[in-house]
């Protein structure tokens, strides 16, 4: 019986320190002619720095305007298949209740992920 209660404990642990680490941003994408806008909003009562679109294979991210940014590419093999990964990494100060545009140049069709720096981990962004 013990055993059950203490696992329990552990993961009511695991599901708060989860909810804690959760940011409340949104990101907002709009597509046009081979540039997509992130529009990153800040809901939460603590401010945010860093911020990621990335994809993996395609749409092969080229530019990103609206913030400091990295473009970078990372090429992998698994399953004896190779991908690349796309992603542009960015700095900006983004206080509660604020948002800002970030425009992603790309090429090619495909689903693009936003995602914030929370507690040292890029954490995804609801949409």
């Amino acid at each position: 019986m013990w055993k059950v209660a203490a696992i329990g404990a552990v993961l009511a642990a695991a599901v708060w320190a989860a909810a804690a680490g959760a940011a409340h941003v949104k990101a907002t994408m709009t597509s046009s002619s081979g540039k997509e806008t992130v529009r990153f909003e800040n809901n939460d009562s603590s401010a945010y720095t860093q911020f990621m679109v990335a994809s993996t294979d395609s749409p092969k991210i080229t530019g990103a305007t609206g913030a400091e940014c990295l473009v970078s590419s990372k090429l992998y093999t698994t399953g004896g298949k190779r991908h690349t990964d796309y992603a542009a990494r960015c700095r900006k100060d983004l206080g509660p209740g604020k948002s800002f545009d970030l425009t992603v140049t790309t090429k090619g069709a495909g689903r693009l992920e936003a995602y914030v720096l929370v507690d040292g981990s890029f954490t995804p962004v609801k949409s």
